[in-house]
């Protein structure tokens, strides 16, 4: 079976200052996602997950390389292109959740089927929301939500309009234990059921332990890949995802 190529990232670079001071964010990274793929992207902070993934959704200009969604090229996009491509076909789950604040939990979950003129699934925000327990949230304001609720409720948004790529931005961070495990159960469930592409940026080793592949930054450049292995136990995979990560912080 052929599986259909999405996303092609090729020689990407972000260069933030001028040229007599500048950080080099992204360095030379080419990638390929698949329809349908579970992509982890791991490394250390500032090694360029980030500004990687917000160049992927359009909402960072490159300096240069291409990046490359089911055949047509990010740079070569209309503003009416980019609009449809940014929170509609690419969804986010930020960090920082940007909800706003004098919308109610449910409203921010339909901005993006609002402003993408698309009927509101609520069955399916429904039984999201049921599933990561934030159900009793939707009619509360951001200002009355906890660091874990916010985050939940942010991913209810980016998943609930069914894209076609979610890139998710540290999405266990505000979360415990419990809730870690049940919001990446959800997240698998809608990769392997939905055959939406998933990549997504962690630190934690359980988390990037459900991704199908996993790449690792170093100064902003790729340091090395693995992929789960045909009958590998969790067990083993965290083992080797775990001794990558110890060699990119030395």
């Amino acid at each position: 079976m052929k599986f259909k190529r999405i996303l092609v990232v090729k020689y990407l670079n972000k260069i933030y200052g001028t040229t007599n001071e500048y950080i080099t964010a992204v360095n030379d990274i080419s990638l390929d996602l698949l329809e349908g793929e579970f992509l982890g992207i791991m490394g250390m902070s500032g090694s360029g997950k980030t500004t990687l993934l917000n160049m992927i959704s359009g909402v960072v200009e490159a300096t240069n390389g291409q990046i490359n969604f089911d055949g047509k090229n990010l740079n070569k996009f209309s503003r009416k292109d980019l609009e449809k491509y940014r929170g509609n076909e690419v969804t986010n789950i930020f960090q920082d959740y940007r909800l706003i604040e004098n919308m109610t939990a449910l409203e921010n979950i339909e901005v993006p089927f609002i402003i993408h003129n698309k009927e509101i699934d609520m069955e399916n925000i429904e039984k999201l929301a049921k599933k990561l327990d934030v159900y009793d949230c939707l009619n509360m304001y951001p200002k009355e939500l906890s660091g874990g609720q916010k985050q939940r409720i942010a991913a209810i948004r980016a998943i609930s309009i069914n894209p076609k790529i979610i890139l998710a931005d540290e999405p266990t961070s505000a979360l415990d234990t419990k809730n870690s495990r049940k919001f990446l159960k959800v997240l698998k469930n809608v990769n392997e059921c939905s055959n939406i592409s998933i990549i997504m940026a962690t630190h934690d080793i359980n988390a990037a332990s459900i991704c199908s592949r996993i790449l690792f930054l170093k100064d902003g450049k790729i340091y090395n890949e693995i992929s789960k292995k045909d009958r590998e136990s969790i067990k083993d995979y965290k083992q080797r995802i775990n001794l990558v990560s110890k060699q990119i912080i030395k």
